[in-house]
């Protein structure tokens, strides 16, 4: 699902209102002398600061969101990464969050890019989005290949399982990327992928896996 104009500043504003009036809660206490000793001081600063920081994110969200969802012509994708490649970046990208890898995989096949590692990091997102979700689970990832594309399941082991194989099956459903507690990094992700012509879904009655659909490329 890639997000329209409301829903990106929609999200904004209400990811933006609570450290807002954090910060600015902080911010009248200590002017009003409401916080006397010096530990209680330090800590209204040290939170304004961590509320000031999510804000300042956000802000640098907004400017990424920006820049993909701006393009009006679809740009040509001229990186290219192979299957493996793109399986080692995934874990190096996704660190603690690495997933256990099951399924083969045709190496050398090809993904096209634009030359950046924004799908990857796009990827990843919506991976630790959906281990959030299945919170607890084993964290694995399903590789399927075919003639023109390869198949990306990551999330829970049983969610993974579960999940219906293709965007089109039964059961299937868009990803949800307007989520609070995520700030604008799903809706990034969101526009990145569908720049790279790569399909998402879920299961329509819960959450836990994202499945991935990358069309491969010959050259």
């Amino acid at each position: 699902m890639t997000p329209t104009l409301a829903q990106v500043l929609s999200t904004l504003a209400h990811e933006i209102r609570t450290p807002l009036a954090v910060s600015r809660g902080y911010l009248k206490l200590l002017q009003d002398g409401g916080l006397p000793s010096a530990a209680d001081q330090r800590s209204a600063l040290e939170r304004t600061q961590e509320a000031l920081g999510v804000i300042s994110t956000l802000c640098q969200d907004m400017g990424k969101v920006g820049a993909v969802a701006g393009i009006q012509a679809p740009r040509a994708l001229e990186g290219r990464l192979t299957v493996s490649e793109l399986r080692d970046a995934l874990t190096a990208t996704m660190g603690e969050d690495a997933p256990e890898w099951r399924g083969r995989i045709s190496p050398g096949r090809l993904v096209a890019t634009n030359g950046t590692d924004d799908i990857v990091r796009a990827v990843a997102t919506l991976g630790t989005m959906a281990f959030k979700d299945a919170s607890g689970a084993r964290r694995v990832a399903q590789a399927r290949m075919h003639d023109a594309s390869l198949v990306l399941v990551i999330g829970g082991e049983a969610a993974t399982d579960s999940l219906p194989p293709d965007p089109e099956a039964e059961g299937a459903a868009g990803v949800p990327v307007v989520r609070g507690g995520f700030g604008l990094s799903l809706m990034w992700a969101a526009f990145v992928l569908d720049q790279h012509r790569v399909r998402t879904w879920h299961h329509a009655d819960g959450r836990g896996a994202v499945g991935f659909l990358f069309p491969l490329v010959n050259a």
